[in-house]
C-alpha cells in the first residue's frame, strides 16, 4: 500500500495543510490520512489548525 511521511515547519502549517488537502481534494482520488500524535497539533501556535483538520 502506497504511504507518504510529511514534516512540517510549526510556522507554515496551516498553509501547508491547506495546501494538500487543496490538492486532494482536485485529485479526484478518493484517500485516507491518518494524523499520529494529533494531540500535539494542539502546541502549534497557530490557532485554528485542529478546526482545519476536521473540517475535512
Amino acid at each position: 500500500m502506497p504511504s507518504v511521511t510529511l514534516d512540517f515547519i510549526p510556522e507554515r502549517s496551516e498553509e501547508t495543510l491547506k495546501e494538500i488537502f487543496t490538492y486532494l481534494n482536485q485529485s479526484g482520488v478518493e484517500c485516507y490520512i491518518a494524523i499520529d500524535e494529533f494531540q500535539q497539533i494542539m502546541e502549534y501556535p497557530e490557532k485554528g489548525v485542529e478546526g482545519l483538520l476536521r473540517s475535512y
